[in-house]
C-alpha cells in the first residue's frame, strides 16, 4: 500500500510539471498568444516565438513607436535603457489603475497626473516618443550612430534656391553677419514685393552684411479646404490662385524665383499645415548648407518686417561668442491648448496630452544662432509633425533642454512711433505707420 502512494505522488508531481511547462503551449492558440503581468500598464510576459533565438521568459513594453525588450520582470534594474523609457516604466509601476489607451504621450501624463508631487510640472519629454532627444542629437552631432531611428524625415527636393547665397561662383562663401529666412505663401507675391522695396533694400544696411530669402512650397493640385486629423475637423477658405489654377501659379512663382534670386522652394504642398514641413525644410537646408556662412538666423513672417538701424545696432550688441547658442524672439507661455474640434488650433488629448504647451516663440519672429539650429534640424527628426510650427518648436526645445529667451525688442504690437524705435521686429502695417521708409526716418508725431 506504501508502493502504491509513493507512485501516485511521483506520477502527480510528474503531470503537475508537465502542466506548468507544456500545456499552455498546446492550447495557447486558443487562449491568445500572450497574457497579462504586471506592471499592468501596457507590458505583456509571453514566450519567444520560434523565430527568436532564445526561448525564456521577457518583458515586451509595447510603445506607439518602438518596442523595448528586458530580460528581467523588474524593468527599473536594466540601467542600460535610457532613462525616459525606465521613468516610463517606474510610472508603470507605481501607478494604481489601468491606462490602456491612447498615445505614450497621453498615458504617460494621466500617470503622472496621479504620481508628482506637482502634476503641473508638465513632461514633454514624451512627445511623441520614450526617447532622450538632446542624447540622441548629441549621439548624431559627435557622428556616432543612433539606435533611434527618425519617425518624422520626409524627403523634400529643393527646387530652387537663392542665388549665390552661402557660395560665391568661385565655390568659395561669402560670410553673413546675419541670414534672414521669411515664411511666405506661394500667393503672397505683394507681401515679397513690399520687403523687397523697404526693408530688404541694399543701401539701408551699409557695411552690415545681410542677406533675404523667402521659403515656400508649392501650390496643391488637389486645393483641399478640409482636414481632419483624430477627430478634429477644420475647414478653409479656398485658396486665392484658384482663380488662375495651380500650373499658372507655380509657372509665375518660379519666373519671380529667377527674377529676383531669393527664393527657396521646396517640394510640398503649401497650405497651413504644412508650416512644420516648411520649418524643418528651411533648418535643414540652412544647417546644412549656411551654418559655415553665419552664426546667426533671423526667422520672419513675411507680414513682419525689421527697422534696419535698430536690427544692425542689435546684433552688433551681441558679444560674438554667444551667438551660436542664441535664441530669442516673442515668448509664449501657459498658453492653452484648443480643443475646440473645429478650430484650426485645435488638438486632441490623444495627440498633446498637456493643458498648456511647453514656452515657445511665436513663429512670426525669432532668432536663432548656427548651434541651436542644427540641434533643432536634428531634433525635429524624432518628432511627430506638428499643426503648430512654432508651438511644437517648444516641446523640441523643451527635449533639448534650451530655455526659450524673450526680449521686448521683437513685438506683436507697437502702439506709438516712441514705441516704434526700440523694435527691431514687429508687423509691417505697424512699421510703414511709424516709419517712413522714402526718407528712412520715423514720422514725426502729430
Amino acid at each position: 500500500m506504501r508502493y502504491i502512494r509513493i507512485v501516485n505522488t511521483v506520477v502527480a508531481v510528474i503531470i503537475g510539471v508537465t502542466y506548468l511547462t507544456i500545456f499552455h503551449r498546446w492550447w495557447q492558440p486558443f487562449f491568445g498568444e500572450t497574457y497579462q503581468g504586471r506592471p499592468v500598464d501596457n507590458v505583456s510576459v509571453r514566450r519567444k516565438t520560434s523565430s527568436e533565438n532564445k526561448n525564456k521568459l521577457f518583458t515586451t513594453l509595447r510603445y506607439d513607436d518602438e518596442i523595448i525588450k528586458s530580460e528581467t520582470i523588474n524593468p527599473m534594474k536594466k540601467k542600460n535603457l535610457p532613462w525616459i523609457q525606465r521613468y516610463y516604466q517606474l510610472l508603470s509601476l507605481l501607478y494604481v489603475g489601468h491606462v490602456r489607451n491612447g498615445s505614450l504621450a497621453y498615458r504617460a501624463y494621466e500617470m503622472e497626473k496621479q504620481l508628482r508631487v506637482d502634476p503641473e510640472a508638465y513632461n514633454y519629454h514624451f512627445y511623441p516618443q520614450s526617447v532622450d532627444l538632446d542624447d540622441v542629437v548629441k549621439t548624431i552631432q559627435a557622428g556616432k550612430p543612433s539606435t533611434t531611428k527618425p519617425i518624422n524625415n520626409p524627403h523634400v527636393p529643393v527646387l530652387a534656391t537663392p542665388t549665390n547665397m552661402c557660395k560665391d561662383e568661385s565655390g568659395s562663401g561669402t560670410f553673413y553677419d546675419l541670414l534672414v529666412a521669411i515664411k511666405t505663401c506661394v500667393q503672397c507675391v505683394g507681401r515679397r514685393m513690399h520687403a523687397r522695396s523697404t526693408f530688404m533694400t541694399k543701401n539701408l544696411w551699409g557695411r552690415f552684411r545681410i542677406r533675404f530669402f523667402f521659403v515656400t512650397g508649392l501650390p496643391s493640385k488637389s486645393q483641399p479646404n478640409f482636414f481632419h486629423f483624430d477627430g478634429i475637423n477644420v475647414s478653409f477658405p479656398k485658396r486665392r490662385y484658384n482663380e488662375v489654377g495651380w500650373w499658372v501659379a507655380q509657372t509665375n512663382l518660379f519666373s519671380e524665383s529667377s527674377r529676383y534670386g531669393d527664393l527657396l522652394v521646396g517640394d510640398f504642398e503649401d497650405h497651413y499645415y504644412s508650416l512644420y514641413t516648411k520649418q524643418l525644410f528651411t533648418f535643414r537646408w540652412l544647417s546644412a548648407n549656411c551654418t559655415r556662412f553665419s552664426k546667426l538666423f533671423l526667422f520672419l513672417d513675411d507680414d513682419y518686417g525689421v527697422l534696419p538701424v535698430n536690427l544692425i545696432r542689435f546684433v552688433q550688441s551681441l558679444p560674438s561668442e554667444i551667438l551660436p547658442s542664441l535664441n530669442v524672439g516673442i515668448r509664449f507661455q501657459n498658453q492653452f491648448l484648443v480643443r475646440d474640434k473645429r478650430s484650426k488650433w485645435g488638438m486632441s488629448r490623444n495627440e498633446i496630452p498637456w493643458p498648456i504647451y511647453a514656452p515657445y516663440f511665436a513663429g512670426a519672429a525669432f532668432m536663432l544662432g548656427k548651434d541651436v539650429l542644427t540641434d533643432l534640424a536634428i531634433g525635429m527628426l524624432f518628432q511627430a509633425p506638428g499643426r503648430i510650427d512654432d508651438a511644437v518648436m517648444g516641446i523640441t526645445m523643451f527635449r533639448l533642454r534650451y530655455p526659450v529667451y524673450t526680449t521686448k525688442k521683437f513685438s506683436h504690437y507697437v502702439d506709438s512711433t516712441a514705441d516704434m524705435q526700440t523694435k527691431v521686429c514687429a508687423p509691417t502695417t505697424y512699421i510703414d505707420k511709424y516709419f517712413d521708409w522714402r526718407t528712412n526716418s520715423f514720422r514725426q508725431k502729430k
